[in-house]
């Protein structure tokens, strides 16, 4: 089967028209031949060779010839080479395919199929499908698909006229695909109503829903369907199988039975609901928007095209939803956020969001900070929120008090007064004395160095006493901190050196302050 596509065009390529037969000429070996029709713009050929009685290979000479209303013409020659083979036997393999996908069914897994010199395709299709055995010279397949004979069916015979009307794989195919049927009545009284039943069933922004949109506003009538199987007018009334050779979108008109597959041949049974036309066959001004084969969905809308708005695809009735040329962002009722909003369509694009917010501070202002929207441009002031960062006073000068907000980072300073000092206590061998733990200064007036004295014996223990009063009671209460020296505590022991503490009478020591020291404030290992 040949199949021949041509047309007029000007010099920079583009077209000008589609030839017809009439325009065209093909010769096989000098004798005229006949189309034998034309799916969408290919015309279709089939040729049939006169072969000589003798010999093992043959040539044949094919010229096609076109002419146009204008005088353009063009013509091409090629020949043929055959070689002769014995009816049923193999000649190569090919590749066969079963493709549901405008059903959301999907497609098999390709089956690798020995090719037969002189085999029908229509056998093929039976071996391969339902394991049919053709008997001598073609017999059986080696690999099946292993779908049940009796759900197949028909017309014609093997031989001639073969039409495949019906195909199942012994599920309920026909009630899980993914498909619409009864009565378009059964989804609406009127047009807008089915077609917001159909996107309501499929998606509004579905394939499915741009496909079901077509076959109504293309006039298709639905109808039943069956449950384990699928095939002619089930679901609409522009439903059937169609076969392609190579998988792509070109589906022959002419029958199964008169082509035969070679070595390298795919062979694709593909289901259509629409005529071909929703499975990309047609011409452009008859193939849907929606073209679903090979288990792909793919749309491509059929906008308008003469200025008016909103555009309308002329396959599905879709309405082309608003580019939003023009936007801006507004504020919600509360104000707490903001959404972005088409001024030519007049809806919002967008869900609200919490205001984004960009925090500066103002100028000479100690007590507030600006906010603004990013989005919406929202402008409000906000009090500060301070955490203490420092205060750079010392006991020796004043100093100030370092605040900083944890929203804008903005630095609040104030004056603060010179700090009072932290007395500790200072012990040494010899005498005891007052320095500020901060400033380390000497602090005159309130400890004068005292010598310290033990009792005899007591060389080797070095008791320092650190006195200092708690503000906490009405009289005076003092502390006592001791430290070993360690040869004592390396000679008698903490018990040992307790006793001879106890034994010793220290020197009176007098401040200011009536005091009164006690064995019991002593640490719990002089005890």
């Amino acid at each position: 089967m040949l199949t021949v596509s041509a047309w007029s065009e000007k010099e920079d390529g583009t077209r000008i028209a589609q030839m017809t037969a009439s325009d065209t000429v093909v010769t096989l070996d000098g004798v005229v031949q006949r189309s034998g029709g034309a799916s969408g713009d290919r015309l279709q050929y089939k040729l049939v060779p006169e072969n000589p009685a003798a010999g093992d290979e043959n040539e044949h000479t094919l010229v096609i010839s076109c002419e146009d209303a204008y005088g353009n013409s063009d013509t091409i020659t090629l020949t043929l080479l055959g070689e002769r083979t014995r009816k049923g036997e193999p000649i190569g393999h090919a590749t066969i395919y079963i493709d549901m996908t405008v059903l959301g069914l999907g497609v098999t897994s390709p089956l690798s199929y020995e090719v037969l010199s002189g085999e029908p395709a229509s056998y093929s299709v039976a071996k391969a499908v339902w394991g049919y055995d053709a008997g001598d010279p073609f017999g059986t397949s080696a690999n099946t698909f292993g779908w049940p004979s009796s759900e197949a069916a028909y017309n014609g015979s093997l031989d001639s006229q073969f039409y495949l009307k019906r195909l199942g794989n012994g599920s309920s195919m026909g009630t899980s695909a993914n498909a619409l049927h009864g009565s378009w009545s059964d989804y609406g009284s009127d047009r807008e109503s089915v077609l917001a039943a159909i996107d309501g069933i499929f998606g509004e922004n579905s394939p499915y829903a741009a496909l079901w949109r077509s076959i109504y506003l293309a006039g298709i009538s639905l109808n039943g369907c069956h449950d384990t199987s699928v095939g002619e007018r089930d679901f609409a009334y522009g439903s059937g199988w169609l076969y392609s050779i190579g998988g792509g979108t070109y589906y022959p008109t002419t029958s199964l039975a008169d082509y035969e597959l070679q070595d390298g041949d795919v062979l694709v049974l593909r289901y259509t609901l629409a005529y071909g036309r929703d499975v990309g066959s047609g011409d452009i001004g008859n193939a849907f928007c929606v073209s679903m084969l090979n288990g792909s969905l793919n749309v491509s809308h059929q906008w308008s095209q003469d200025g008016t708005e909103p555009a309308v695809c002329a396959s599905c009735g879709k309405i082309r939803a608003c580019e939003h040329p023009q936007t801006e962002y507004r504020e919600t009722e509360d104000g707490t956020m903001c959404y972005e909003f088409c001024l030519k369509c007049q809806k919002a694009i967008t869900d609200p969001e919490l205001h984004d917010w960009q925090i500066t501070p103002i100028e000479q202002n100690d007590e507030q900070h600006s906010k603004t929207c990013r989005r919406c441009e929202k402008q409000i002031e906000e009090e500060h929120r301070f955490e203490f960062i420092e205060d750079t006073a010392t006991c020796k000068q004043e100093g100030e008090t370092v605040s900083r907000c944890m929203d804008c980072g903005y630095e609040k300073r104030e004056p603060s007064e010179k700090l009072s000092h932290r007395p500790a206590i200072h012990v040494s061998e010899q005498e005891h004395w007052e320095e500020c733990e901060v400033c380390g200064e000497e602090i005159e007036g309130l400890t004068r160095r005292t010598p310290l004295r033990m009792g005899r014996r007591s060389a080797g223990l070095g008791l320092h006493l650190r006195l200092y009063p708690t503000r906490r009671s009405a009289r005076a209460r003092w502390k006592l901190s001791w430290t070993f020296a360690p040869a004592v505590m390396r000679r008698h022991g903490a018990a040992a050196a307790a006793r001879r503490l106890s034994a010793t009478r220290p020197a009176r020591l007098t401040t200011r302050t009536a005091m009164r020291s006690s064995w019991m404030n002593a640490p719990a290992a002089l005890r």
